[in-house]
C-alpha cells in the first residue's frame, strides 16, 4: 500500500521518471547502458539500504531493552538516591551506577540506527507513521513525570495498550533520552519500569519495520509496475524532505534559535536541537547524511539476471539514474555539489565519535556556529540542484509532504509537472 500523499501525486501528476522507461520502449534502448527501470531502482533500494537499516535498527533495538533491563536490575550496582525516599509503588529510590553507561551507549546505536533507517523514510516507515511512535520531538519531561506517576504501584513496565493513552511526545527514543541523561528526570524504580516499557516498544516497532522492509526487500517489483513507479516517486520525495529535516530543522532553525539567545556560547541543551539530553546532535547529522549521501552519489551498477528478481549489486544513486540517462553533465554537477556538502558534514561531525558527556550542557556538544552556518548553505545548494536540475530530468513532479515536525519550506519545492500542492502525511 503506497503512502497517502504519494498516491495522490500519482493520480493527478503524470510522473513519468524519464529514466524508467520500460527496456523495451525506443526511448530505453537509445539510452546509454547502464539504464534502469523503476524495478532495478526500487528492488536494489530496497535490497541494499532500506531492509538491511531496518534490520539493524531492529538489532539495536533488542539490544537497547537488554541494556536498560540492565540499568534498572545489575544487583549490587545500585544506591538510594536519597536515603530512605520512596517511589509511589513503594520501592527506594533508585539509579544504578555501572549500567547507566551501558544503557546510554545502547540509546545512541539504535537512535543512531533509526536516523540512518529514517533519513529517506519510505514504505513502511513512512505508513506506519514510525517517527510519530519513535522520535516525536521535543519531548515533554512533565508528560513524562506524569506518565510515570499514573502506573501507580503497578509493578510491571507499561504494555502497548497502556502506552497507546500516553501522549507522544513522552515516549519513544527522546523520552528514553532525557531518562537516561537529565539530572532532573526521575531515578526510581518506577522510572526504570516506564523506560523499559519504552524500550519494549521502541523494539517492537523496529522489527515490525524489519519485517516490513524484509518483504518489500523480496517483491519481484518487474511484476509491480505501477506500485515500483510509485516507490521509485517517493523515494525522490522522501530524500528531498530527508534533506531538508537536516538541512533547515536540525541544524538552520535550531540554530537561529540558539544564536538568538543572550550569552556567548550556543546552548547545546536547547530543545530545538536533536538530541538536547544526550548532547549527541553530531551523531544524529551524521547518521541521516550517511542515508542521505548513500542515494545520491554513486556509480553506474551492473544488473544481476537470474531465476531471482534482477537487483543490482548495490544502492542505484540518482546519480547513476542521471548517467543511465545521458545526463553526464548534470550528473557531474549533482556529484560535485553533494560532495562539497559531504565535506562541510565531514566537518560538522568530525566529533560524532566521541561519547557524549553526561549531562551534555557544554559548548563541545555543538560545531561552531559558522561550521553550521556552511552545512546550512552546502545543504541548500544540492537541494537547489534537485529541484532545478534532477527531478526536471528524470521528470519528477516533487510534491514533499509535510511531516508534523518538518520545515514549513519542505511543502514548497515544485518541480514539473505543477498540478499538484503538496498533500500532508497522515
Amino acid at each position: 500500500m503506497i503512502a497517502a500523499w504519494p498516491r495522490l501525486s500519482i493520480l493527478c501528476c503524470v510522473l513519468a521518471f524519464h529514466l524508467l522507461a520500460g527496456p523495451g520502449s525506443a526511448r530505453a534502448q537509445q539510452e546509454v547502458t547502464p539504464g534502469y527501470d523503476a524495478a532495478a531502482f526500487v528492488g536494489a533500494l530496497y535490497s541494499h539500504a532500506q531492509a538491511p537499516k531496518a534490520g539493524q535498527f531492529a538489532s539495536a533495538a533488542a539490544a537497547l531493552v537488554g541494556a536498560i533491563d540492565a540499568w534498572c536490575r545489575e544487583p549490587g550496582e545500585t544506591a538510594p538516591a536519597v536515603a530512605g525516599a520512596t517511589d509511589d509503588a513503594g520501592d527506594a529510590d533508585l539509579q544504578p551506577a555501572a549500567p547507566l553507561g551501558a544503557a546510554q551507549a545502547a540509546w545512541m546505536a539504535a537512535a543512531d540506527a533509526w536516523a540512518r533507517l529514517a533519513a529517506v523514510s519510505l514504505g513502511a516507515t513512512l505508513e506506519r507513521d514510525s517517527a510519530a511512535t519513535l522520535d516525536a520531538r521535543p519531548t515533554r519531561p512533565p508528560q513524562i513525570k506524569a506518565a510515570i506517576a499514573a502506573r501507580g504501584r503497578s509493578r510491571k513496565p507499561p504494555d502497548e495498550k497502556a502506552l497507546d493513552r500516553v501522549g507522544a511526545t513522552a515516549k519513544g527514543l527522546p523520552a528514553l533520552e532525557w531518562l537516561l541523561w537529565d539530572r532532573s528526570a526521575p531515578q526510581s524504580a518506577a522510572a526504570c519500569r516506564y523506560a523499559t516499557g519504552l524500550s519494549q516498544e521502541v523494539e517492537r516497532e523496529a522489527g515490525r519495520l524489519a519485517a516490513a522492509h524484509g518483504a518489500d526487500a523480496a517483491v519481484e517489483w518487474k511484476d509491480k509496475e505501477s506500485e515500483a513507479l510509485a516507490r521509485a516517486t517517493q523515494a525522490v520525495t522522501q530524500w528531498l524532505a530527508g534533506l531538508e529535516r537536516l538541512r533547515s530543522h536540525q541544524l538552520g532553525e535550531p540554530l537561529a534559535v540558539a544564536a538568538g539567545k543572550a550569552g556567548a556560547a550556543l546552548d547545546a541543551t536547547l530543545d530545538t536541537w536533536p538530541r538536547p539530553a544526550s548532547g549527541s546532535h553530531r551523531g544524529a547529522w551524521q547518521a541521516g547524511w550517511e542515508s542521505l549521501r548513500q542515494l545520491a552519489i554513486g556509480p553506474a551498477l551492473p544488473i544481476e539476471s537470474g531465476a531471482q528478481p534482477a537487483v543490482a549489486t548495490d544502492v542505484i544513486s540518482l546519480e547513476a539514474l542521471l548517467r543511465g540517462i545521458g545526463r553526464d553533465i548534470d550528473a557531474d554537477a549533482w556529484a560535485k555539489s553533494v560532495m562539497a556538502a559531504d565535506q562541510v558534514v565531514e566537518a560538522l561531525t568530525s566529533a560524532a565519535s566521541a561519547p557524549a558527556r553526561s549531562p551534555a550542557h557544554e559548548a563541545t556538544a555543538l560545531p561552531p556556529a559558522a561550521v553550521m552556518e556552511r552545512a546550512v548553505q552546502a545543504l541548500g545548494a544540492v537541494k537547489g540542484l534537485l529541484v532545478a536540475t534532477v527531478a526536471p530530468a528524470l521528470e519528477v513532479g516533487l510534491g514533499v509532504a509535510k511531516e508534523d515536525d518538518a520545515p514549513a519550506d519542505a511543502t514548497s519545492v515544485a518541480a514539473g509537472p505543477a498540478c499538484c500542492g503538496p498533500v500532508k502525511a497522515k
